[in-house]
């Protein structure tokens, strides 16, 4: 199925997201990277696969979003975590930008 809901403050996936998937995922994607959400949700507590594309794309989200002082809360099922701890990845999305007005 994939792609179940888009919005700018969260979008929501099921099943697997093979390769076929990846471009409806990577337009989702957008909507939550062109919103203007704080920390939107990224729910794939119904996936069941990633694909090593769509992975790229979750990293890619992240790194776009940090650089703009913005997350994403990633809300995962056990199998998805377990194939980004696979993939060497899976830390990252625990990981918030730093607040340059925050003292040390």
């Amino acid at each position: 199925m994939g792609v179940v809901s888009t919005s700018a403050d969260c979008v929501r996936f099921e099943d697997e997201l093979a390769e076929l998937e990846v471009p409806a995922l990577e337009k989702a994607l957008d909507v939550v990277r062109k919103s203007s959400a704080q920390a939107p949700v990224v729910d794939m507590s119904e996936v069941t696969y990633l694909c090593s594309r769509a992975i790229g794309l979750l990293v890619t989200l992240w790194v776009d979003l940090t650089q703009q002082g913005r997350w994403f809360d990633l809300v995962a099922s056990d199998r998805v975590w377990s194939i980004l701890e696979k993939a060497g990845v899976a830390r990252v999305f625990f990981q918030r930008p730093k607040d340059p007005d925050a003292r040390e």
